[in-house]
């Protein structure tokens, strides 16, 4: 499979594991020092805080729409630029959420070959269809 199309996989499956909340197999696709970066928070870094992190959103059924605007790959490291929006249902109160922006995702190759989100950065801000 060529890196591109790994790439995509690896995308693919982070939607699935996300609209699945199978938190397992989301920490299987980041790296172990894996940091996020989300407007007004400090950056959440590693797999154990990203874990903590998963586990607070349970109480959400989460869907996101994506779309990659600029991939580019080197040897072992790439990165896209996208959009996002994600949409949040509290399931205790039916309460509905969504939040749109973009987004600069680093991948890294790993020594097992595959490739693993390392960074990721968003810019999410209240829904507004005119800015997505």
């Amino acid at each position: 499979m060529d890196d591109e199309r790994a790439i995509y996989t690896l995308l693919e499956a982070w939607h699935r594991a996300t609209v699945a909340g199978d938190n397992a197999a989301l920490l299987e696709l980041v790296c172990d020092d894996v940091c996020f970066y989300t407007a007004g928070s400090p950056p959440l870094s590693g797999k154990e805080a990203f874990a903590a992190a998963l586990q607070a959103n349970t109480a959400f059924d989460i869907d996101y729409d994506w779309q990659v605007d600029d991939l580019a790959i080197s040897d072992t490291l790439a990165y896209y630029c996208g959009r996002l929006r994600v949409h949040m249902r509290d399931r205790a109160t039916g309460a509905t959420h969504t939040r749109h922006g973009h987004t600069l995702t680093v991948l890294r190759r790993e020594a097992d070959g595959a490739w693993r989100i390392s960074r990721d950065a968003n810019l999410l801000a209240a829904d507004n269809e005119e800015a997505y």
